[in-house]
């Protein structure tokens, strides 16, 4: 740690097959979340997994914007799945309001 910078490995069991990390700059506003091979087993209930080609670097980003998005278009899909009479009603009462 320092006052700009966290960089934080996640402690893993032994012989584990991936391990992460954080790293979080406050200073220039860069924070990632990385996953790499450990090396490790990577068999899970029956199932192996492939080792990474490369690490995987993932951004985290401030995703309100984002989820706002898909979260519209789960809306819109659920609403089509209400019968047509109470759709009407709904449309009639928003366009109502927004006069």
């Amino acid at each position: 740690w320092t006052e700009d910078v966290i960089d934080a490995d996640y402690p893993n069991k032994k012989n584990s097959c991936r391990t992460t990390s954080l790293n979080l700059n406050f200073k220039t506003k860069e924070f990632y979340f990385i996953t790499k091979n450990a090396g490790g087993n990577c068999e899970v209930l029956g199932t192996t997994f492939e080792k990474l080609a490369k690490p995987r670097i993932s951004q985290i980003i401030k995703g309100e914007k984002i989820i706002n998005v898909e979260f519209e278009k789960i809306r819109k899909t659920a609403f089509e799945f209400l019968a047509s009479d109470f759709r009407r009603k709904v449309e009639k009462s928003i366009a109502k309001d927004t006069k």
